[in-house]
């Protein structure tokens, strides 16, 4: 099953809406109280989800709370979700709408409809598939399946809380809720029955021991000893231990991000269980919301978990929607997947909620805002972003781009450098002090590798290192530490600088200037007339490139 459309209208702040939503992975992104809750709600509304939570919260539409305040006073609510069903995926619900509608589906896809409409005084549910509008019985009888059938499998990251049990040595240990099939559920019950013939068998010497010692009590008691009559519930408890070198931790003892998001894994699991089962009378694909997942998580961790969700949601072959404040979280294969809201603004009050186009090849400028990544740093590496590349090798400008791919030419294999690598220019060093940006993009490409000067290092380093990048693994510093060549010309061969130094004194001597865009622009020029001077030469030896050679050693260890 997934979830196609949601339109809304007098909703809280969703006053006129439509919301698309993609097959797979899709999130919903947008500042605080932009409207992402009501979303929520309004899916909670048309299923009851299951969650690990023992709050379980019921969201009924009331006309008097829900009703949007910049509406008129007599305009009902009205929302519509629209679902598509699969005939390999959900049979046991289209088995159920057949029944109840008279039909027979022969398509391997079916389109539900469910509409509610609710007035101050009363709520009307109307049921359409494929575009034929249902008796209000079979409208009844369908709506109450949707909300019976675990469809909706939610997780608050926000909300840790979890059904708690006691063992034996007093220990707190949080326990996660398995979903039984039928025929999971009758199997664990024929075990149960044969563990209490075995338990009859050896209580029998206690309990006439204990009926002993009780019968010298003035009041007289019968014994008798009972133990679990069936296990009778569609879910079943069970611990989880995490290892981590050989030592087994329960998952309570294990970090907030740790325990979310193996909890998240678990949920995605469960869904799976569901929408692998064999048997057609009970199979129906959940759809999996996740609030947050990136909470409690590390920046490289985040990225991580995003790409590992958006991979997972394909696999699995399960709708994922993601309610996130996180970049790390967007669906960066297919940009259209992402959802943008905010709220519209009138004289400095906040109205109702509106979707934010992110159309094109520049789809996350739309997000920067909220994303707290500002215009100029965003713009930087917006020509990135709508790269198809897999594999990045990133430099500082447009200079260290050419120098690469002279160098890449002029060494061929010796150098190291993959032909299917592309050398992009990120717009220098301020550009990578972004951690969330950097960290984004570094996660739009199966690989990429980052360069900078090695007079930059004091001041990226550490943003890179935050993001779990290591150096001559993820990124290198190019230059001599002496001398003043600690940039990409100062690996040049001693007769090249010497001879453009010689030749350009009026330059050299404006580098002295007291006026900073005097030495901006004598720098500029200078490096443009020593990569020209550089790539006139063609019988450089191999002590000359030294440098160089061992440069393309670590990029083709980093991309092997």
């Amino acid at each position: 099953m997934r979830l196609k459309k949601l339109s809304a209208r007098n909703y809280r702040t969703l006053q006129n809406i439509i919301l698309h939503f993609a097959p797979d992975y899709c999130t919903l992104s947008g500042k605080n109280n932009a409207g992402k809750s009501c979303v929520i709600r309004l899916l909670n509304h048309l299923m009851e989800p299951h969650s690990r939570s023992w709050r379980q919260e019921d969201h009924p539409i009331d006309y008097h709370e829900d009703r949007t305040q910049w509406g008129k006073d007599n305009d009902s609510i009205a929302v519509e979700w629209t679902l598509t069903l699969f005939a390999s995926d959900d049979p046991a619900l289209i088995a159920y709408i057949e029944t109840f509608s008279d039909q027979n589906f022969s398509e391997s896809e079916v389109e539900v409809s469910v509409r509610v409409t609710v007035e101050a005084n009363t709520t009307q549910t109307s049921i359409s598939v494929d575009g034929i509008d249902l008796e209000d019985r079979a409208s009844r009888e369908i709506l109450r399946k949707l909300r019976s059938s675990n469809c909706l499998f939610l997780h608050n990251s926000t909300d840790q809380q979890t059904p708690i049990f006691f063992g034996g040595s007093g220990r707190r240990q949080s326990f996660y809720e398995l979903n039984l099939s039928e025929e999971e559920q009758k199997s664990l019950n024929d075990a149960v029955k044969n563990v209490q013939r075995k338990t009859r068998q050896l209580v029998k010497g206690h309990r006439d021991l204990l009926s002993g010692l009780l019968g010298k009590l003035n009041e007289k008691y019968d014994v008798e000893f009972t133990s679990l009559e069936g296990y009778r519930s569609k879910e079943m408890p069970f611990g989880i231990n995490l290892k981590d070198k050989r030592v087994e931790v329960p998952i309570d003892d294990w970090g907030s991000g740790t325990q979310n998001r193996t909890y998240i894994l678990m949920s995605l699991l469960e869904a799976k269980r569901i929408k692998d089962r064999q048997g057609s009378e009970e199979k129906i694909t959940p759809i999996v919301v996740v609030e947050e997942p990136e909470s409690f998580l590390h920046p490289a961790a985040q990225a991580e978990f995003g790409g590992l969700l958006q991979e997972l949601a394909q696999e699995l072959g399960i709708q994922i929607i993601v309610a996130t404040h996180s970049p790390f979280m967007l669906n960066r294969v297919q940009p259209s997947s992402n959802i943008l809201l905010r709220r519209q603004s009138r004289r400095n009050q906040l109205q109702q909620t509106e979707i934010v186009d992110s159309s094109g090849e520049n789809w996350m400028e739309p997000f920067s805002e909220h994303l707290g990544i500002v215009a100029p740093e965003f713009k930087t590496w917006r020509s990135l972003l709508s790269s198809l590349d897999s594999r990045v090798l990133l430099v500082e400008g447009d200079i260290d781009k050419e120098y690469f791919s002279h160098i890449r030419e002029l060494l061929g294999e010796r150098f190291g450098l993959p032909e299917d690598v592309e050398i992009v220019p990120y717009g220098g060093k301020d550009a990578l002090k972004n951690t969330v940006l950097v960290g984004f993009v570094l996660k739009s490409f199966d690989r990429a590798f980052v360069t900078f000067d090695l007079d930059a290092t004091r001041d990226v380093t550490r943003s890179l290192e935050n993001l779990g990048l290591q150096n001559k693994q993820d990124y290198l510093s190019i230059g001599r530490n002496n001398g003043g060549r600690n940039s990409i010309e100062g690996l040049l061969p001693n007769r090249i600088t010497a001879e453009v130094f010689g030749r350009e004194t009026e330059l050299v001597l404006q580098l002295a200037s007291q006026k900073a865009e005097d030495r901006k622009s004598a720098k500029g020029r200078l490096k443009r007339k020593l990569l020209e001077a550089f790539r006139k030469g063609t019988d450089y030896s191999d002590d000359e490139l030294k440098e160089f050679i061992e440069i393309g050693k670590v990029l083709k260890k980093a991309f092997a």
